[in-house]
């Protein structure tokens, strides 16, 4: 049986992950694009295994948020298991409680949904105190839901005596 120390392999990869691809090959390995990959995946395997879920879970978050319910839809799920909640509203617009505070996406007028690449504005309020105690953020569209309701749980933690537990490294988000 013949031994290779190489082996040519296919598969596909993210427009932005051909760039870095093309761009490290000829500016650090003289037009090898296999050995920055090579150096890639090595680099990954020296992660632990929940750094490496993490990095997993933010890339399946991007490919799913190429819709824009896709995009509602992970972040409903990425904010509520900073809160230990699963979230089973099928409404993208339906207010969720997370402790004492309502989360909201808003839109620009109730007869108008916004447009796929509109941006989103997300509201939390807190539900003893609906005037006082609220935020609203402005979130480019291409923006990723994890880092958003990153934020907004962070956010609403700060402002919350409520214990929550992140069990964001044990939860998988599908």
């Amino acid at each position: 049986m013949k031994s290779t120390l190489v082996q040519k392999v296919s598969f596909s990869l993210s427009p932005f992950s051909v760039a870095v691809i093309g761009r490290a090959a000829r500016d650090l390995a003289d037009g090898n694009a296999s050995m920055i990959v090579d150096v890639a995946v090595k680099c990954f395997a020296r992660l632990d295994e929940t750094e490496q879920q993490s990095f997993i879970t933010r890339e399946l978050a991007k490919r799913a948020a190429i819709t824009r319910e896709g995009w509602q839809h992970m972040f409903w799920q990425r904010l509520g298991a900073m809160f230990d909640v699963n979230d089973q509203v099928g409404n993208p617009y339906a207010p969720r409680r997370y402790g004492d505070f309502l989360v909201a996406f808003l839109t620009k007028s109730l007869s108008e949904f916004p447009n796929e690449d509109d941006d989103f504005n997300i509201h939390a309020t807190e539900v003893e105190d609906l005037m006082h105690n609220r935020k609203t953020w402005p979130f480019p569209r291409t923006e990723s839901p994890i880092d958003v309701a990153e934020t907004v749980g962070q956010w609403i933690r700060e402002r919350t005596l409520f214990p929550f537990v992140d069990s964001s490294a044990a939860t998988r988000i599908s």
